[in-house]
């Protein structure tokens, strides 16, 4: 099961080296000889494909809530020196709940009414003939949602009320907004998709993502649907699948991911390199290896190991 720890998604690539370390002295050899088997590569692939086999099933059931969500709103990476010493060394942090989830990327996304501005009102000043017009534009109103606010323990039975309320809150905001504010109506069913599915209401959490197709298809979480459909009981699925929109829409997402695996469906040994390299080079090894991703910090750390040369 730690072989998932070991594993970089994103690129594809299983540290056999790192795994073997974890395995005592002795059972290494045997381990060694498990890894070359066409049976684990064809496991490696499954996991990497995120295939949702009797061993994914198997441990979705018995993972940690924590875990859970991870591997539900996050692309599965390499755990960290901290993560991997408290597994090994005190299981009692497994048992830690996460009990709050954020919008990813919502900041990166530019809405097409242009920049919000301070001031009240724009002046755009034109030339017509030898004349200058000056024609004030008001700006566009600034939204505000106010979340619920948390002052209570967290226990499961005000956590769960908290998301009833939350829930409500947004449903009264939806009905409210006028239909043509389709940016900020795509954000509010976003984040109500969100609460459906931190309280287990699976089927309401793809109504809503499902609602972003009519409004803002660009923070379509395509991943995360997939993850749902994925993880959903039989009952569920044949819920959905009886509902001509989310029938349809469950179609085009395993279908892209379908086409995804198609394409790359590889699984690479990581390697320490052993000759000189050029950055190029550098940086897709450091990010395979899942020590840092951030292009700017390998930059900086071919730099310092560089220095003179």
């Amino acid at each position: 099961r730690e072989v998932k720890d070991h594993l970089n998604y994103e690129h594809r690539v299983f540290n056999s080296e790192e795994f073997l370390k974890t395995r005592a002295i002795g059972d290494q050899p045997f381990y060694r000889k498990v890894l070359e088997t066409y049976t684990f590569h064809s496991f490696l692939k499954a996991r990497l494909n995120r295939k949702m086999d009797a061993f994914a099933r198997l441990e979705l059931s018995t993972q940690s809530e924590e875990d859970r969500l991870n591997l539900m709103f996050h692309t599965p990476r390499r755990l960290t020196m901290e993560k991997m010493a408290s597994k090994r060394f005190s299981p009692q942090h497994m048992v830690s709940r996460r009990m709050v989830i954020s919008m990813p990327n919502l900041q990166d996304i530019k809405l097409p009414e242009g920049p919000t501005r301070n001031s009240s009102l724009r002046r755009i000043e034109t030339d017509v003939g030898k004349r200058k017009m000056s024609v004030k534009m008001p700006s566009k109103p600034v939204s505000t949602f106010k979340i619920p606010e948390i002052h209570f323990p967290l226990m499961f039975q005000c956590v769960h009320s908290y998301y009833t309320d939350f829930f409500n809150h947004l449903s009264k905001a939806i009905n409210t907004l006028p239909p043509d504010n389709s940016a900020l109506l795509a954000r509010y069913f976003y984040l109500r998709g969100l609460i459906s599915l931190m309280q287990g209401k699976l089927l309401n959490a793809l109504a809503d993502f499902q609602n972003l197709d009519k409004t803002d298809l660009r923070i379509f979480p395509t991943e995360l649907v997939r993850k749902i459909v994925e993880t959903m009981p039989p009952s569920e699925r044949s819920q959905a699948d009886r509902k001509p929109e989310l029938k349809r829409l469950i179609s085009r997402v395993m279908e892209k991911q379908r086409e995804v695996v198609k394409i790359d469906d590889h699984v690479k040994n990581f390697e320490l390199p052993k000759t000189h390299m050029q950055l190029d080079d550098f940086v897709k090894r450091i990010q395979e290896s899942g020590i840092v991703r951030d292009i700017d910090t390998i930059h900086r750390l071919f730099d310092a190991l560089t220095v003179g040369e």
